[in-house]
């Protein structure tokens, strides 16, 4: 079993998603900045990129602000600019990622939106005369 550091996060996307294609194989790779509230003053960054089908599925649907859930490896970047003290990022392949808050809208649609699709009202059968209200309540014989 390979050891590493294994993390699961929910975090605010930041910018739009960086969509490229990678090495010699046109590897899918899909980088993104979120947000991470840990009850501090300010939130935590988190650079996160996704690879391959990951990334294909996610391409046209994730835009700033939205929420995502990120699961996989992490490392800990750090590096010294030229002006001023050491930084650090936590950056992690995640091996899952899905987008928050859309479930029953498709991923992406023509105009950009994420509408939900409207299903046709069936016909009435039966008799012309409904004992059905506005409402969808029937109106008819009571129970016995």
């Amino acid at each position: 079993m390979k050891q590493g550091l294994e993390v699961a996060l929910i975090g605010t996307l930041g910018r739009m998603p960086s969509f490229k294609r990678v090495g010699e194989q046109a590897t899918a790779c899909l980088s993104f900045t979120a947000a991470v509230d840990t009850g501090a003053e300010q939130p935590e960054w988190v650079a996160s990129t996704c690879w391959a089908d990951v990334a294909e599925n996610l391409e046209d649907c994730l835009k700033p602000g939205d929420s995502v859930y990120c699961e996989g490896k992490a490392r800990i970047d750090r590096w010294k600019p030229e002006d001023g003290p050491e930084r650090a990022m936590l950056k992690v392949s995640a091996r899952v990622c899905q987008p928050m808050g859309k479930i029953g809208r498709r991923a992406s649609s023509p105009s950009g939106s994420n509408e939900r699709r409207r299903r046709p009202q069936a016909k009435p059968s039966g008799p012309s005369r409904s004992t059905v209200d506005s409402r969808g309540y029937d109106r008819g014989e009571p129970f016995r």
